[in-house]
């Protein structure tokens, strides 16, 4: 199950930097939202949708979604969250991968990749390998997205004509606010505070959830989401967020069988075993084959 968000008003989704009354004026943003946060959301709407709070407690939903404490048992599995596009052509966004890079201050969109390759490049990394830029211009890690076509042609090798689009589509909508004394309803001292909303520049734009194990959950509707209970009109997205065929999984497997090497691309943040590192990661940067038995 594929869904798309449209949001309904700007969203605010809170980083773990302190936000404390009369202690920090700003409230922080991230875009998009952790997964945490939207596997709230759906677990919500679906409490909402098949009885309510008491029957979630008792236990009665815990083998779609778990219990309040524990999701051990549940079918349900997000698979990604991404942002895109929900009109006559769909299209899923992705972050651009940490290893391209764009030359500073340009007007244009190109991307370079990083390589492998020797250079004079020194680091206090751990890591023997360090990825490196091999031209002469000065780059920097842009902040935007790949369609899906371009990070399919970056996923299968092909560091040619590689472009992003810029956030532009995404609007920061500043809002200022203080906190009333709830009996003289008086502005207090000390307690005015900034939130820096994200608001979609037009009606196409929004959040896509892709989502397994839940079929039960209605496909329209709204659900809350982020800080301040903000809404979003959800619907069925029909376009896949792999943008990977059989066919060009294949090609990269025996890829990765000629060269012994290969990259892990993550849509989504995720925290490891070790933070950054997975488990089959060794100290010495080599990958290693973990099995169950």
């Amino acid at each position: 199950m594929r869904l798309f968000l449209r949001p309904n008003d700007g969203l605010f989704f809170r980083d773990g930097r302190p936000f404390s009354s009369g202690q920090q004026t700003e409230g922080y943003s991230i875009f998009p939202p952790l997964p945490s946060t939207l596997m709230g959301a759906i677990r919500s709407a679906y409490i909402a949708q098949e009885g309510g709070l008491i029957d979630f407690l008792a236990g009665e939903m815990e083998s779609a979604i778990g219990t309040h404490s524990s999701m051990q048992k549940a079918s349900l599995n997000l698979k990604g969250i991404f942002v895109g596009k929900s009109d006559n052509e769909d299209e899923v966004y992705y972050p651009v991968p940490k290893d391209l890079v764009t030359v500073k201050n340009s007007s244009e969109n190109e991307l370079f990749p990083l390589s492998l390759e020797e250079s004079d490049f020194y680091s206090s990394s751990s890591l023997e390998n360090v990825l490196t830029y091999q031209g002469s211009e000065v780059v920097t890690s842009p902040t935007g997205w790949l369609i899906q076509s371009q990070l399919r042609k970056f996923l299968l090798g092909q560091k040619a004509e590689l472009t992003y689009l810029k956030p532009d589509f995404i609007i920061d909508e500043p809002k200022i606010g203080i906190k009333r004394n709830t009996a003289t309803h008086t502005a207090e001292e000390g307690m005015l505070y900034r939130l820096t909303m994200k608001r979609f520049k037009t009606a196409d734009h929004g959040l896509i959830v892709d989502l397994s194990g839940i079929d039960q959950l209605a496909q329209e509707g709204l659900l809350r989401l982020g800080g301040e209970g903000k809404t979003c009109i959800r619907q069925s997205f029909s376009m896949q967020t792999n943008p990977l065929s059989d066919q060009d999984i294949k090609l990269i497997s025996e890829k990765i069988e000629e060269r012994r090497l290969f990259k892990l691309y993550l849509a989504t943040p995720a925290i490891f075993e070790h933070g950054w590192r997975p488990k089959c990661l060794g100290d010495d940067g080599i990958w290693k084959i973990i099995t169950n038995s």
